[in-house]
């Protein structure tokens, strides 16, 4: 998340550490058995079958039961429970044997590489060296970013508006429960999915009731431009499970999407249907507005240009910052100055 370009000099590779659970088909059910829990590891391991992989990136995400790793040949790595790509019907990739997967693979140059990604709940994005953005998985409201159908079984380009500028490419993307969203190098955001609780920021959610007992809400494929953001340029985006985060070259922080527990950093729990700027970033001391941004579930983060950590909404089970004391605006977090993130 570290904005500061390397040192000359400076490894640009490391090797992969894993801790948690690695019972893959049973991560986060409370219905986990004994011995299940037996093969959580409570300390960081060497990934033996990634030792001597020259790692540039580990992807994840607030939701995803499984990890994208890259390295600096821009090859990539899946293992965990997998959206889509594995063979066993389960889903599940050992983390002692993950799937590699090559941008040649799908069709892209032999210099081509994997740059970037994002790791939803039920899908999955990559970025390529080209500017490219592609995806798998769920698609059922078009979270994918392509046609809406039940799943994208293999790695699928995404098409957008970015697709008709040569000079416009992908440079970042994100994954929430039922949304993506795409930045550009032009510093425009799309997204695509699910509109509820304006989490694509279009300024309506659509929401209507089909029939007895059941709502639908307005679904964008493809990816389509947020317009709150259209006149600002975006060095960098976050998503939770349901909301976002985004921040423009002047450090300002823009905030949209389900805003229960206050994650937005609002000051209430409304939800908000378009790019709403965050008051605290926005002052005259350019040292007090923002330097990056990131998301957790139900909880919004901001390292501002002091290197201080900010956070809000709900981001540990007890005390100030749990579920009966959530943080309603961005407070500093003791002990948070942060050199690298």
């Amino acid at each position: 998340m570290s904005t500061e370009a390397p040192t000359p000099g400076e490894q640009q590779w490391g090797r992969v550490l894993i801790c948690g659970g690695t019972d893959w088909a049973t991560n986060g059910r409370k219905d986990r058995v004994s011995n299940k829990i037996q093969s959580d590891l409570t300390t960081p391991h060497i990934l033996r079958s990634l030792c001597n992989v020259k790692v540039s990136k580990v992807i994840t995400g607030p939701s995803a039961n499984y990890a994208i790793v890259l390295d600096i040949y821009g090859a990539a790595y899946l293992f965990g429970r997998l959206p889509a790509l594995a063979k066993d019907p389960s889903g599940v990739v050992s983390e002692n044997e993950p799937i590699k997967i090559s941008p040649s693979s799908v069709g892209l140059p032999t210099d081509a590489k994997w740059v970037g990604g994002a790791a939803g709940r039920s899908h999955l994005l990559l970025v390529d060296s080209e500017g490219g953005a592609w995806g798998c998985g769920n698609n059922v409201l078009g979270q994918v970013g392509v046609a809406q159908c039940n799943v994208v079984e293999k790695l699928t380009k995404i098409g957008g508006a970015w697709s008709k500028d040569k000079d416009n490419k992908v440079v970042q993307v994100t994954a929430g429960h039922t949304f993506s969203l795409f930045l550009t190098s032009n510093g425009q955001v799309y997204a695509s999915g699910s509109s509820e609780n304006g989490q694509l920021g279009n300024g309506k959610t659509g929401e209507r009731l089909v029939k007895a007992g059941k709502i639908a809400y307005d679904v964008e494929v493809p990816p389509r431009l947020v317009s709150g953001l259209d006149k600002h340029k975006v060095v960098e985006i976050a998503s939770g499970n349901q909301h976002s985060l985004a921040l423009d070259e002047e450090g300002y922080v823009y905030a949209w999407g389900y805003a229960g527990y206050s994650r937005l950093g609002l000051s209430d729990q409304k939800d908000r249907l378009s790019p709403t700027l965050v008051p605290q970033f926005a002052g005259n001391n350019i040292a007090t507005r923002a330097n990056s941004v990131a998301c957790g579930p139900t909880s919004s983060t901001v390292v501002d240009k002091q290197e201080m950590l900010l956070m809000a909404g709900k981001w540990r089970l007890t005390g100030d910052g749990s579920t009966g004391q959530p943080y309603t605006r961005f407070k500093h977090i003791q002990d948070g100055k942060q050199k690298q993130l």
